[in-house]
């Protein structure tokens, strides 16, 4: 099964919602997002389980509210894996998300044009 990278019911929804200020919405969220997996990678370089899963629990709202379903599955499991108190694994994550988000920018940046 391939993994739906966008929605573009969320985004046409978005659109409607935001009409003019939509394509500010779309530059914040790759601004932002930008920052949130720089400060990923900062926590797990400190083993900073508690960062890892604020930032990613924050990120998470951000994707789902985007609508970006395959980059909030993998800020929930990487709050999911903060919560336990681990950085396990964590770095196999953040290259999936960050690998994920250039995919998401790539097809947003479209919605810019």
């Amino acid at each position: 099964m391939t993994q739906v990278h966008v929605d573009e019911n969320v985004v046409a929804e978005l659109q409607d919602v935001m009409g003019e200020d939509f394509h500010v919405l779309l530059e914040t969220f790759m601004d932002d997002s930008l920052n949130r997996v720089l400060a990923l990678q900062e926590a797990l370089q400190q083993a900073a389980a508690e960062e890892l899963r604020q930032v990613a629990h924050s990120f998470k709202g951000s994707s789902g509210n985007i609508g970006a379903p395959h980059l909030y599955t993998l800020c929930q499991e990487l709050e999911a894996l903060g919560r336990s108190g681990s950085v396990d694994g964590a770095d196999v994550l953040v290259e999936q998300l960050r690998q994920e988000l250039e995919e998401v920018e790539r097809i947003m940046r479209g919605y810019l044009i």
